[in-house]
């Protein structure tokens, strides 16, 4: 085995060598989680008819009726 010469040797010269390259991130949508709107037309006569209609004046016509959580409201015997 070869000995070093301590005084010769610069330990300073291996650290760049021996530290993790930097890595580049890159942004990018996960492949599962696209958006419904990217995947739809914008152009499709239902997206055009869903701009159209006031759904703030359904939900309040109809918000009574429904309810926000898991499954409907339970019905009165009767």
């Amino acid at each position: 085995m070869q000995r070093i010469d301590k005084k010769r040797f610069n330990f300073l010269q291996l650290l760049p060598a021996m530290l993790p390259k930097r890595q580049e991130t890159v942004i990018q949508n996960d492949l599962f989680k696209i958006a419904l709107a990217d995947l739809l037309n914008p152009r499709h006569e239902l997206i055009l008819l869903a701009g159209k209609i006031d759904w703030q004046a359904l939900d309040k016509a109809f918000g009574d009726y429904f309810t926000d959580g898991k499954g409907a409201p339970r019905c009165r015997p009767g």
